[in-house]
């Protein structure tokens, strides 16, 4: 396993670009720290790590960003890998790389040649008290595959099946935003979950794309 340790207490800015296709572990201390952007990307074009799946999908790349108004991004491209793995630690592999506080969630999602519901992963994700106390605003971008087929039927790509009836305390979502939508039943279900879970959502935009490839 590749380890990385920063420890410094005057550090203020720190820049990180990585790209592995082994496990990694990261750890940074460091008090006073004002600007960071660091992004981590694999080689392979399964997963980020190999322990970075859940269900259908691998983590491709992960990055934390600025914006402007101030806001902290943190964006996670998953593809959909078909692969059907247990969960792995997926959240903690994450969390490993959140070293600094964000505000907004990034999610590009890249479907397969097999059609795969979404719901499932982005709830799972959502499930972290890190993340979810965290995040103000969620976007996700759906790019789906020409050659995309239907689910199987049970597919595994659905589980767990309570994913729509999941409650999660998204008290801080204020906006959501959704584009490449395709108005397919689960999405529809998603969409209702987070209107369930989230109190405070001041704002949701749904656009649909015919450009995803």
């Amino acid at each position: 396993m590749d380890c990385i340790n920063v420890e410094t207490p005057v550090l203020k800015k720190l820049t990180v670009l990585l790209r592995t296709k082994d496990e990694l572990s990261v750890s940074v201390v460091a008090p006073v720290l004002e600007e960071v952007s660091w992004e981590c990307s694999s080689y392979s074009t399964t997963t980020m790590t190999a322990g970075s799946g859940f269900g259908a999908w691998g983590l491709s790349k992960l990055s934390l960003h600025p914006e402007s108004l101030g806001h902290r991004v943190i964006t996670g491209a998953a593809k959909d890998t078909c692969r059907f793995d247990a969960e792995l630690n997926f959240v903690q592999k994450i969390e490993e790389h959140l070293v600094t506080d964000f505000s907004v969630l990034e999610l590009i999602m890249e479907y397969g040649s097999t059609s795969h519901v979404f719901g499932p992963f982005v709830f799972h994700l959502l499930g972290s008290h890190r993340i979810r106390a965290a995040t103000r605003r969620l976007q996700i971008l759906l790019l789906s595959s020409k050659e995309k087929e239907e689910c199987a039927l049970n597919c595994p790509c659905n589980e767990p099946k309570n994913w729509r009836s999941k409650n999660i305390s998204l008290i801080i979502l204020e906006e959501v935003v959704i584009d490449g939508f395709e108005c397919e039943d689960h999405e529809f279900d998603f969409l209702k979950a987070i209107f369930r879970c989230a109190p405070m959502l001041k704002r949701m935009v749904v656009g649909t794309s015919t450009s995803n490839s």
